[in-house]
């Protein structure tokens, strides 16, 4: 009898440390995946307030231009783009940074 309780026992007692664990393994892709979703949206943000802060120049109109251009578009005033628009935009131009020329146009990272 002794024999059965102490084994009742220890399958009690697995049963109460393995549980929890297995949630919060199970958690933990969540958290990373929330985590991650964070700091993209951080970013974003930056990458809003550096948009928001940049000159708008001579080389910058020339790179939306080229922007509308690759995309088929008619010229719009930058300023009168959806919010939605603009950070296309600057997707773009994040992606099509000169290398050679494009520094001191357009330093903002």
């Amino acid at each position: 009898m002794e024999r059965r309780n102490f084994l009742s026992l220890i399958a009690v007692s697995s049963a109460v440390l393995v549980i929890p664990n297995i949630g919060a393994a199970a958690r933990l892709p969540q958290d990373e995946h929330d985590e991650r979703k964070q700091e993209k949206k951080e970013d974003k943000s930056e990458k809003k307030a550096e948009h928001k802060e940049h000159e708008w120049n001579e080389a910058e109109d020339k790179y939306y231009r080229q922007y509308l251009s690759d995309r088929h578009e008619k010229y719009r005033e930058y300023q009168t783009l959806k919010p939605e628009e603009q950070d296309r935009y600057w997707e773009w131009r994040d992606a099509h940074r000169d290398k050679d020329h494009d520094r001191d146009d357009y330093d903002h990272h």
